[in-house]
């Protein structure tokens, strides 16, 4: 999860610097969350939570995720 940010980070970071871009936090935030369902929903089996879900509450849709590899 901690790469989505930093990448969505770098991304914005290099929008502002080499196009002289405005950074949004809010898509930031919403590319990320996106980003890490998109990712826990293909590699995981057995989630159980759509993306709407996974946005009003994000730990409790893990916490099933993490007992199941871990």
């Amino acid at each position: 999860m901690w790469i989505t940010v930093i990448g969505e980070l770098w991304k914005q970071r290099n929008k502002k610097i080499f196009r002289n871009g405005i950074i949004d936090h809010n898509k930031i935030f919403t590319m990320v969350q996106l980003k890490v369902w998109s990712w826990v929903t293909t590699k995981v089996k057995l989630t159980c939570f759509s993306y709407f879900d996974w946005c009003l509450e994000p730990l409790i849709c893990i916490r099933p995720v993490i007992k199941n590899t871990g």
